[in-house]
């Protein structure tokens, strides 16, 4: 929202959504559907750090909209989770509360209890809206609050499906916040409290402390509750409370209670993910250490920081749990917000900690690179230094333009001269995976000759070195002198063969000799025909090798966003289909003579808030440069073809287009 101006994005989106929200005055100017407004409401106050407030003439015409509406009682938990978050963020916008709809959220929510279909995960964080307005809400929702602790006693009966860190993070939520102060919850604790005991995990630590509470049935003292007949219960009528003058801090903050141990969270939470507990333990402590997070200082926030990245590497897919994901995104904001005062050593251990997770926190490799820069302009760094910070960038596909100073400071002839040959080939691997280098012809080539000024006939470079220095070659476009392409392709022939490669190896060679093959300079092209019969056999075999395709990078959203498209295909009885270019790769979708690439996230750099903002990483824009001249090109044909024979079978496609998972998304029905 700060970073990239969005405000007058969302403004603008606001307006938009008004008008479509109001009852049409132009004919085919249909109104959004009730629950697609609802939810772009939603987005809007999640999006804006003042919520609501920006949009109080929005928040009035959609209230409206829903207060005459039967469709809310068809919403699922989720939503009305986030319809309470929606109608929580009004009543500050507004300055009243929304009874009437109020009152029919917690009637839904109650009868989704009732019958079962309300997830654990869900329940608590709805709670935790609710909890916000005090406890003057439950009193007056009685039987939302009633279907919460016949929920709850079902969960921890259901000692199968529910493990104890669930429990303990519903329980958690249940003795220690203004729900405890409700009829229900005092009616109906001992229920709840010998369906607990009645488990055989009911003696872990995580459970002890809510136990105790169930059985004394003792009330906490937060913001929103007051004990009966007390001054500040007759001054209270569930509003916020003030800010002391004087101390600068509320009453609520003089009035709480110990601190819960958030360091044995933290420490249970790194014990779960090394043993590779199931994610729903993994979760439920998560959500457990995230409503106790604050209570950490600066410096406990470093030390959990490192225990959960740490940790996290033993569990199998991070984004499957999304607590955890939350828990290191909130971790890291700590850290950053303390990131001046950290070594750099730490700071560069952090990111490339958040690398290997495949954690790009935008705010944390931001303030990190701020500080960063300021210590390589007044002390100085290393290439060894800096190299692994650029690494992190190029691994979360984070392209910051502050990078560009990093990369400067190491282009110069003194920083050159200073690094073996192996940073070298580092340097420029990092380079042109980030696009970073201004004179991409110059620079690319200029960094091959340094590093094979530093090899000969019997000092070969090895493997991984040639691989990095090829796929350079390759991402940036560059074409190398013959001399030089000879002697990395001789070491390669004379050392190496195919079953010598791993996969990732093999298929970036062989994306190199594609590349070779396809260049518009006739001369450059003909590279490959003009190397030693050794080399020529060797690429030969190489691109006939039964292995694994060009490895294209991919995500969820991605993965989802191409199978929405091709589905949308078939509805249409479109004669679609994925074309497979062996060794090249695939193209997403050909309908027709006309091919498509088809863009996730994963193939832009980060972070992405428009469509306008979107930047190609080089390694897409490369594959599809490749496969246009592969599939329309006759000359590029046939010289595959001397390589690779399959290569006639290849479909002739005379146009292609682009799509980005944005584009459409945003795209008329």
């Amino acid at each position: 929202y700060t970073h990239h101006n969005m405000r007058p994005m969302l403004v603008g989106a606001s307006r938009w959504l008004e008008k479509r929200l109001r009852p049409t005055t132009t004919p085919g100017d249909d109104p959004l559907p009730l629950e697609e407004a609802f939810i772009m409401v939603w987005a809007l106050q999640e999006l804006t750090p003042t919520g609501l407030k920006d949009y109080t003439s929005l928040t009035q015409v959609a209230l409206a909209r829903l207060r005459v509406s039967s469709d809310l009682e068809n919403f699922s938990p989720l939503r009305l989770k986030q319809l309470s978050e929606v109608l929580l963020s009004a009543r500050h916008a507004l300055g009243k509360e929304d009874t009437d709809l109020e009152d029919r959220t917690a009637d839904s929510l109650a009868k989704h209890l009732v019958d079962g279909k309300c997830p654990l995960d869900v329940l608590i964080r709805t709670m935790a809206v609710w909890n916000q307005a005090g406890s003057k809400f439950w009193n007056n929702h009685t039987n939302l609050a009633e279907a919460i602790m016949h929920r709850a006693t079902n969960f921890a009966e259901d000692s199968e499906k529910v493990s104890m860190a669930e429990l303990a993070s519903l329980l958690e939520t249940l003795t220690k916040s203004c729900f405890a102060a409700s009829e229900r919850y005092q009616a109906q604790r001992g229920t709840l409290l010998k369906a607990v005991l009645s488990r055989t995990d009911s003696n872990n630590n995580l459970l002890a402390r809510s136990i105790s509470l169930l059985e004394s049935g003792e009330i906490p003292v937060l913001p929103g509750y007051y004990p009966p007949g007390s001054e500040e219960a007759e001054a209270d009528d569930g509003a916020e409370s003030e800010v002391h003058p004087e101390k600068g801090e509320t009453a609520a903050d003089r009035r709480s209670g110990p601190p819960l141990p958030a360091g044995e969270l933290v420490l249970e939470l790194g014990k779960l993910c090394r043993e590779k507990a199931t994610n729903g333990e993994i979760a439920g402590v998560a959500q457990l250490l995230l409503s106790n997070i604050d209570q950490l200082k600066p410096e406990q926030a470093r030390a959990a920081l490192e225990v959960v990245l740490a940790s996290s590497r033993h569990v199998r897919q991070i984004d499957a749990v999304p607590s955890l994901s939350e828990v290191l995104e909130r971790l890291g904001d700590m850290v950053a917000m303390q990131a001046a005062t950290l070594p750099p050593l730490v700071l560069i251990d952090l990111l490339n900690k958040f690398a290997e997770l495949r954690q790009p926190h935008f705010f944390f490799f931001e303030r990190a690179l701020a500080v960063l820069l300021t210590q390589h302009s007044t002390q100085g760094m290393t290439a060894g230094q800096v190299l692994p910070i650029l690494e992190a960038f190029v691994t979360t596909r984070l392209n910051l333009p502050q990078l560009s100073q990093l990369v400067l400071k190491l282009r110069t002839s003194t920083e050159l001269d200073r690094m073996p040959t192996m940073q070298l080939i580092q340097f420029l691997g990092v380079t042109t995976s980030l696009d970073a280098l201004e004179r991409p012809q110059q620079d690319v080539q200029e960094l091959v000759t340094r590093i094979l000024a530093e090899t000969s006939d019997n000092k070969a470079l090895p493997v991984e070195g040639i691989a990095t220095i090829l796929s350079s070659v390759y991402l940036s476009g560059v074409t190398l002198p013959d001399s030089d392409l000879r002697r990395l392709l001789s070491w390669l022939a004379r050392d190496y063969g195919a079953e010598y490669l791993n996969e990732a190896e093999t298929a970036g060679f062989r994306l190199f000799f594609l590349a070779q093959m396809a260049k518009t300079d006739r001369f450059a092209s003909d590279c490959l025909s003009r190397m030693l019969v050794d080399v020529q056999r060797f690429v030969r075999a190489l691109m006939q090798h039964e292995s694994a395709t060009a490895n294209v990078p991919s995500s969820k959203l991605g993965r989802d966003f191409k199978n929405e498209v091709m589905n949308t295909c078939l509805a249409h009885k479109a004669p679609c289909q994925v074309v497979s270019l062996g060794p090249a790769g695939t193209l997403d979708l050909q309908i027709g003579s006309t091919g498509y690439f088809l863009h996730g996230p994963e193939t832009f750099f980060g972070p992405s808030v428009a469509r306008t903002s979107l930047r190609m990483t080089p390694q897409e824009q490369r594959r599809c440069w490749l496969l246009q001249r592969l599939l329309s090109d006759a000359g590029t044909r046939k010289r595959v073809q001397d390589f690779y024979p399959e290569a006639k079978e290849w479909p002739r496609i005379k146009e292609f287009r682009h799509i980005s998972w944005l584009t459409w998304h945003w795209a008329d029905d």
